[in-house]
């Protein structure tokens, strides 16, 4: 009796997955582009913060830097290297350099339009920001065509030896800066046993051993006295877990987007570019601070993320025991504790619109709060996109009124 209805619970909210129709991908660049031209007119105009509303909209759409295409055409497409102008302008040096290196960690600005990326590289050093790798030196000098002149004669005879060349100057390190190596890599093993308390469910098994890995070269590290190795160790450990924390940050947003609000998406899109870039300094109170950070908003937007699975499953099995009733205020409880969750709103919509249906004496009430639950989902999430075959056509009509913009 109830293995259709949990089936829809679950296809409900695959809805709120993002799976990549063709169709829904092309809607994705088609307002990724609106937005740009937007961002770019913005630009233009010096009207910085509209400039970089914009911008940020356009990389919800389409998060990564190359073309956009439209129709048969295709249009470069380079979102944060503007964002990166417009804070260089308002004179946040340090926000703009962030978005100029994502947009070189892009790989395509260079390869579509070197004079954009020229530019990228002047104002990040504008900016304060280090500009790209040096290139290797130059090469030997080709042999002339002409005929040779007089060979040199022979180098002059040093009047003494010359005595070893100096090597670099060994600094060593210190007692006591041993002992703070020691205990900064006590602490990062903590570290790494909270950060896999936390987010157990959401790493696999290769991540697993990484962590055990990176947890048992810090062990061994702190058995010894020696100094360079224990604050070799302890970069690495940083260098690696910022990097899980950034993938999982960015998986996260790639196939659960739909419960997050835009404003969500953003804030933690920015905080994972920030951590990618810092543990690429040397500031490490920082990185520290920034893995603490993205850490709680991921562990935060994951239990949040269950949470709306299990009410949606309880949901259908209420209503498929015939409690339409308890389905609803199950649901209202649950969008009440994530307010911006855009998936939960839609999902309650979905609802009390089949509540308004066989409710003749309230029937008007619930279908106004059924329209009230999917506007709200789409001021949320503007490219909010679900499965429409699994609803009914009034459903649909209801959800697409919503969509317009007021």
């Amino acid at each position: 009796m109830t293995g259709r209805p949990i089936r829809g619970a679950i296809v409900l909210a695959a809805l709120c997955l993002g799976v990549g129709l063709s169709s829904s991908v092309r809607a994705q660049e088609r307002e990724a582009s609106q937005h740009y031209k937007k961002g770019l007119e913005f630009i233009q105009q010096e009207r910085w913060d509209d400039a970089i509303k914009e911008l940020n909209e356009a990389t919800l759409a389409k998060s990564h830097s190359g073309t956009l295409r439209i129709g048969m055409f295709r249009e470069k497409y380079f979102p944060y290297y503007y964002l990166g102008r417009a804070f260089l302008a308002k004179g946040s040096h340090p926000t703009a350099v962030t978005y100029f290196n994502r947009e070189e960690a892009e790989g395509q600005i260079q390869q579509l339009d070197k004079d954009l990326y020229e530019r990228l590289i002047a104002e990040r050093k504008r900016a304060g920001g280090s500009g790209p790798p040096p290139g290797p030196g130059p090469g030997p000098v080709p042999a002339p065509t002409q005929a040779p002149g007089p060979k040199p004669g022979p180098a002059p005879v040093p009047t003494q030896a010359p005595g070893p060349t100096p090597g670099p100057a060994q600094v060593p390190v210190r007692p006591q800066e041993i002992e703070k190596a020691r205990d900064d890599c006590r602490k990062e093993v903590d570290k790494i046993k909270t950060f896999d308390d936390r987010l157990a469910a959401a790493l696999s098994p290769e991540e697993r051993e990484k962590l055990t890995a990176l947890s048992q070269s810090l062990t061994d590290a702190i058995s010894t006295n020696d100094g360079e190795r224990l604050i070799a160790v302890k970069r690495a450990a940083d260098r690696e877990l910022a990097s899980l924390l950034v993938d999982m940050a960015d998986s996260l947003v790639k196939t659960r987007r739909a419960f997050m609000s835009q404003t969500r998406e953003r804030e933690m899109r920015e905080q994972s570019a920030r951590l990618k870039y810092a543990a690429e300094g040397e500031d490490r109170e920082l990185v520290d601070k920034l893995c603490t950070d993205l850490g709680d908003r991921v562990a935060q937007a994951r239990d949040q993320i269950d949470q709306a699975f299990s009410a949606v499953r309880a949901a259908f099995e209420s209503s498929a025991g015939g409690e339409n009733g308890q389905a609803v205020q199950g649901l209202e409880t649950a969008v009440a504790s994530q307010p911006d969750n855009p998936a939960l709103r839609l999902i309650l919509a979905r609802f009390y619109f089949s509540v308004a249906l066989s409710d003749q004496q309230n029937g008007e009430p619930k279908m106004a709060r059924a329209r009230e639950e999917a506007v709200q989902a789409f001021k949320l999430r503007s490219n909010l996109s679900f499965p429409q075959r699994y609803f009914p056509p009034a459903f649909i009509a209801l959800v697409k009124e919503a969509r317009k913009p007021s």
